[in-house]
């Protein structure tokens, strides 16, 4: 699968450019990231475009996700991370000195679950629930990120992604 977004640079530069970005080799980058090294290697050649679990861990590691996919730079690639991972393997919003805030906005968590739903539907497809709650948490993620709900190109790059 090819990038279809930014004309001037591919999701894979994007994610060479934040990968160079922590003076990481490829490697050192996957092994960073908990996935194999073929399978990044695929993202950064631009074979694939990284799916749910993998946007996960990159937005996890910092990497604004927003800016992976699209090219809109709302952060710089290296930035700390908007969402931190607890123990219970959950994604909250930090707040603006660094910690953890409280639990997920319900109103922004409803508006993603619904829209994707609607795309699933839409687009005859279905999930499984752990990809189905990968991508809802890559989306929320998103939508704290930008203060903005996920557009439907969006919605559907990540459902296919996921797929």
């Amino acid at each position: 699968m090819t990038d279809q977004g930014n004309d001037r640079e591919s999701i894979g530069a994007r994610l060479k450019r934040a990968r160079k970005a922590r003076s990481q080799s490829q490697r050192a980058f996957a092994e960073a990231m908990d996935m194999p090294l073929p399978s990044y290697r695929d993202y950064e050649g631009g074979k694939r475009v990284p799916g749910g679990e993998a946007l996960r861990r990159l937005a996890g590691a910092g990497i604004d996700t927003h800016w992976l996919l699209t090219g809109e730079d709302l952060a710089p690639p290296a930035a700390a991370p908007a969402m931190a991972h607890d123990t219970r393997g959950t994604y909250r919003t930090r707040g603006p000195d660094g910690n953890t805030a409280g639990p997920p906005d319900t109103r922004r968590l409803t508006e993603v679950l619904t829209a994707v739903e609607t795309a699933l539907e839409d687009m005859d497809r279905q999930l499984p629930p752990a990809r189905k709650a990968e991508l809802a948490a890559a989306l929320y993620g998103l939508y704290e990120e930008t203060g903005k709900a996920p557009s439907r190109r969006t919605l559907e790059r990540f459902i296919r992604s996921a797929s």
